[in-house]
């Protein structure tokens, strides 16, 4: 378990927005008597204001997300874990998404009471004061962190006060739990392999199916970053990935849409790959 903590540390990230959305019981009771249904039929949302930097915002959340997910790992319901050899290129692009989150914050802030008063005549009857916060309040539900932290060892376990058996099944239990968070971590990665080469094998098995670039990139994307996810160095997993890379990524979409023989080889090959990965038991 040493080994772990080593070469990979826990990371959490934090996102708040305010949505500039808001349902309306009462607008949502109206339409439903209007058309002749229950009143639980449906919800009425409002959207309070419409403004670029608060859109902007709203993708910049949703890119750092993604960015996020994909180069890391489930461990907890609150944490991930980042392997250090990735850490670098994963900092400095955390840096810029909360750069960009907090200079489009600034900017939404900045001129939010113009926007309030838009939305005033905008929403006519359905606009409410109590639905927007205060312009002292306003910045304070905008925010973007991003933390790091040690991943905890068994033997760092020693707390004053507890007998040596209460300590030492602490230590047995943390153990336990760090090898049942590495297992998961690991069964995600083959499930992120084995879904992209299934979703290849699916779409080029069927002559008529419609895809786009992304089947092949994004295979391509997921192998690159095999080195920064293999957290336990799984020869199989990066000889998975060669192997995946070497016959699956060999032509773009463009020449798959067009060339059936090439199609139904890597259609082929797709298949026998996840063949493989079932009687490995990855998946």
């Amino acid at each position: 378990m040493v080994d772990i903590a080593e070469k990979a540390m826990h990371v959490s990230l934090n996102i708040k927005q305010w949505s500039a959305r808001k349902s309306d019981k009462v607008i949502s009771n109206e339409i439903a008597m209007m058309k002749n249904a229950r009143e639980d039929a449906g919800i009425y949302t409002k959207r309070l204001i419409r403004d670029k930097s608060l859109t902007w915002y709203q993708k910049n959340a949703s890119a750092a997300r993604e960015y996020y997910y994909k180069r890391t790992l489930p461990w907890s319901k609150d944490m991930r874990v980042l392997m250090s050899k990735g850490f670098e290129s994963f900092n400095s692009e955390m840096v810029e998404f909360k750069a960009n989150a907090e200079a489009f914050a600034d900017e939404f802030c900045s001129h939010y009471v113009e926007a309030y008063e838009r939305a005033r005549n905008e929403l006519g009857e359905l606009f409410e004061p109590s639905d927007y916060p205060s312009e002292a309040a306003i910045r304070s539900r905008f925010g973007f962190s991003i933390r790091y932290s040690p991943i905890p060892l068994s033997n760092d376990w020693r707390v004053a006060g507890l007998t040596d058996k209460v300590n030492s099944d602490c230590r047995r239990a943390i153990e336990a739990n760090t090898k049942e968070c590495i297992a998961d971590a690991m069964r995600d990665v083959w499930k992120r392999l084995y879904t992209r080469v299934e979703k290849m094998a699916d779409r080029l098995s069927d002559e008529d199916a419609v895809f786009h670039s992304t089947l092949v990139t994004n295979l391509i994307e997921l192998t690159d970053l095999l080195p920064m996810l293999n957290l336990m160095d799984d020869k199989n997993l990066a000889h998975m990935g060669d192997d995946i890379r070497e016959k699956l990524c060999v032509y773009d979409a463009d020449t798959l849409r067009h060339n059936f023989d090439d199609r139904k080889k890597v259609a082929t090959e797709a298949t026998t790959i996840l063949d493989r990965m079932k009687e490995c038991g990855y998946v």
